[in-house]
């Protein structure tokens, strides 16, 4: 590096300016770039075209992604000790993050709802089947107690009969899923079968794997939101809002919402104001970078 001294009328050296952009290595660049978050890394490619094209490696949109929106194994370890994902396979874990898909979801959702902002309407959620054991709603509300002390199941409210017929079941194997962090506009007051009728034309327009979903991945994904941030309204009870899943008792579908100060309400469902219906995806293809 060479820092060029003139001299100026009054015999005073003047210096040069130095521009960071073209003496700084492209790696150290790089370190600094993998620290920023989404929002400067979508800016600081305006400073210079060679910045811009650093800034454009997938690696640090899928890093920043993860460690920003998605809730991942670690946010898991970090609420309830890492002893609940111990046995949880954390180089698959990202390996297999759906970044891509995520930033492409989150434009189509963009074109179908303009008045939505489109990072706060999806959430990706890592899922582990190995969860303090096993992922299923039991042990949910084993964990949800943490969170929500007044609990004495860790649920607002949970069916008796649902958690007889779902409580242990599980997973088929560790997923990420990306789901409507609310339930979808004019969706509510609405029958299952019409809400159904409603997801399948999104899906052959424009979601294409996205659907309704069981109760167990709604559940967890919803609590997911309030474990990591206590003041999330989601499918609350300010307003009563909970969706329908795939899961049926007598003749009702099952939803999960309403969550309050003692934790979330799985019931059966009403053709009501109250009662819409989200959707999600866990099936991707593989993301190799």
């Amino acid at each position: 590096m060479n820092l060029t001294i003139n001299s100026n009328n009054n015999n005073r050296p003047s210096y040069e300016a130095l521009d960071p952009v073209s003496f700084l290595p492209d790696e150290l660049v790089m370190a600094i770039f993998s620290c920023l978050n989404l929002s400067s890394l979508g800016t600081i490619g305006a400073i210079s075209k060679s910045w811009k094209l650093l800034a454009e490696d997938p690696a640090l949109w899928k890093n920043a992604i993860y460690r920003e929106i998605a809730f991942t194994n670690d946010i898991w370890a970090k609420v309830f000790g890492e002893e609940v994902v111990k046995d949880e396979d954390r180089k698959e874990e990202y390996s297999s993050f759906p970044w891509k898909d995520f930033i492409s979801d989150c434009r189509k959702f963009k074109s179908l709802f303009p008045e939505k902002n489109a990072k706060e309407f999806l959430m990706i959620v890592r899922l582990p089947k190995t969860l303090n054991g096993q992922l299923n709603l039991k042990n949910l509300g084993e964990l949800s107690k943490k969170c929500f002390k007044d609990s004495e199941t860790g649920y607002n409210f949970i069916w008796p009969t649902a958690m007889e017929e779902f409580g242990e079941k599980s997973i088929d194997k560790s997923v990420w899923v990306i789901m409507t962090k609310d339930v979808l506009p004019g969706s509510r007051s609405k029958s299952y079968i019409e809400q159904q009728e409603m997801v399948r034309e999104l899906a052959e327009k424009t979601l294409t794997g996205y659907g309704i979903s069981n109760i167990l991945k709604y559940s967890a994904c919803i609590l997911s939101q309030y474990f990591f941030d206590p003041n999330y309204r989601s499918f609350s009870s300010k307003p009563w809002t909970f969706t329908r899943s795939t899961d049926q008792l007598k003749g009702n579908q099952i939803v999960a919402g309403g969550v309050s100060a003692n934790g979330l309400t799985i019931s059966f469902s009403q053709d009501d104001k109250h009662t819409g219906v989200a959707i999600l995806r866990d099936e991707f293809e593989k993301n190799v970078k």
